[in-house]
């Protein structure tokens, strides 16, 4: 999907993984340096198989990214000339964006939104605004999405409308807004995302150093527990990424009482 290697790394370092490596070859045969298997044990290789298919509407709740869809619900495939309308505004945006895809023959509602995709992808606009679409999917016997979605994901809130002739009926599923979960840190922050808000109170435990030197000051008193209680914090979030991801804590970790590299 979409996320970075400095997202996939962030979550890795959270979840207290070491750093994935990068494969190297010996000669120019395909030989590699170190064995691939050896690089992974169990839980390693679940995260990274998450963090590699994992569907848009997560990547937002992971991310702190807000998440917007629409979907062709279950009907006809659409006729020779419908045409499907979406319109993409906010998000940075200096103008609305309209992108306008027309059914060839044989279309079906699954190849449609990937023809979506592919217009929103090359428009400079989106990508300047960092509006990314995703392309169809969800689940059904057959294989093929029962209802089909086409997501877009971007760092700030943005607004979609949509319209259908013909057979096309499309339905907004989800506007482009934050995702659960969130942390308000201030009278006027509210933090979205595992990724973000994991980053924060980390940071906040290193920053406990600005009081470190003083133990009070007029009305204002240290709290003696400061760091312990971020720390205890920072844990709790910790956990809470883990159960997200179904993937627990680096069990081989320092903190987790193992060795620090398991493999």
């Amino acid at each position: 999907m979409s996320l970075t290697e400095a997202q996939k790394s962030d979550a890795r370092r959270h979840l207290e993984y070491p750093t994935i490596g990068l494969i190297r070859r010996d000669d120019g045969v395909g030989v590699f340096g170190q064995s691939a298997g050896g690089r992974y044990f169990q839980h390693f290789g679940l995260l990274e198989y998450r963090l590699q298919n994992m569907p848009p509407v997560d990547e937002a709740r992971l991310t702190g990214c807000a998440y917007g869809a629409l979907a062709l619900p279950a009907g006809m495939d659409p006729l020779t000339g419908n045409q499907l309308t979406v319109t993409i505004s906010g998000g940075g945006l200096g103008s609305p964006v309209v992108l306008v895809i027309t059914a060839a023959a044989g279309e079906t509602r699954v190849s449609l939104l990937q023809k979506l995709v592919v217009a929103g992808a090359q428009n400079t606009s989106l990508a300047t605004a960092q509006i990314v679409p995703m392309a169809p999917y969800g689940g059904g016997s057959s294989g093929l999405p029962v209802q089909p979605e086409c997501a877009f994901i971007a760092p700030n809130a943005f607004t979609l409308a949509v319209t259908g002739t013909g057979q096309i009926a499309p339905v907004i599923t989800s506007q482009g807004v934050k995702q659960e979960p969130s942390a308000v840190v201030s009278k006027t922050s509210t933090i979205y995302g595992y990724l973000p808000i994991l980053s924060f109170l980390e940071g906040a435990i290193a920053g406990s150093t600005r009081n470190l030197d003083t133990s009070k000051a007029d009305v204002w008193v240290a709290r003696r527990d400061e760091i312990d209680q971020r720390k205890k914090l920072y844990k709790e979030w910790q956990q809470r990424l883990a159960r997200f991801m179904d993937v627990p804590v680096n069990p081989g970790s320092a903190t987790s009482g193992g060795s620090r590299v398991v493999i």
